[in-house]
């Protein structure tokens, strides 16, 4: 059974599911930020009634098991910097990132942190053997695949809808970034 941890701590940052109260911090920092929403796939979010319905759909995957989400929020001051979803597609598992792009709130190290723990979890359990990402050529998050040893396989052209980078939706390439094992091996 594939059921990851509900908290993952660093010294400065904790990540745990998002809850109803964390809707306006997520609004504010992330979902409603042209910086942080200008490579993502889906819409930037007009109110925090979206933001709210967001939570919602991440609390009942993982009650369903089909998708696990976690809010990374400082331990020093309750800002909220980003967001880590997972889901599972055995025997691969999908991860995404969303990070505040705010210098008062990110904590791009410590989230790193937090994110480590939670692919060796990932690619240590018995029924993961690929654990990927996708990411837009263009944004920040690449680097960050290759610090926590994700390898590039391929740039995928034309690969989503990015309806957040100017004039109405525009389609976009996205770099594969994964990590595997074979059957029987450790992971690489």
């Amino acid at each position: 059974m594939f059921l990851p941890p509900l908290i993952i701590e660093s010294d400065k940052v904790v990540a745990r599911p998002p809850t109803e109260a964390d809707s306006a911090a997520l609004f504010r920092n992330l979902f409603a930020d042209e910086d942080v929403m200008r490579w993502l796939a889906f819409p930037r979010h007009r109110d925090e009634a979206e933001t709210l319905a967001a939570i919602q759909r991440y609390r009942r995957n993982w009650h369903l098991g089909t998708g696990f989400a976690w809010v990374v929020q400082g331990k020093d001051n309750g800002d909220i910097s980003g967001v880590i979803e997972v889901q599972p597609y055995m025997p691969r598992v999908e991860i995404g990132v969303i990070s505040a792009s705010s210098p008062a709130v990110r904590r791009r190290s410590a989230g790193l942190h937090v994110l480590r723990k939670l692919v060796d979890w990932i690619a240590d359990h018995p029924d993961v053997h690929r654990v990927h990402a996708f990411c837009a050529p263009e944004g920040r998050a690449a680097s960050a695949m290759e610090r926590l040893g994700f390898r590039l396989e391929a740039r995928l052209e034309n690969w989503e809808i990015r309806p957040n980078g100017g004039e109405g939706p525009r389609v976009g390439d996205s770099l594969l970034y994964a990590m595997t094992r074979r059957e029987g091996a450790p992971r690489a």
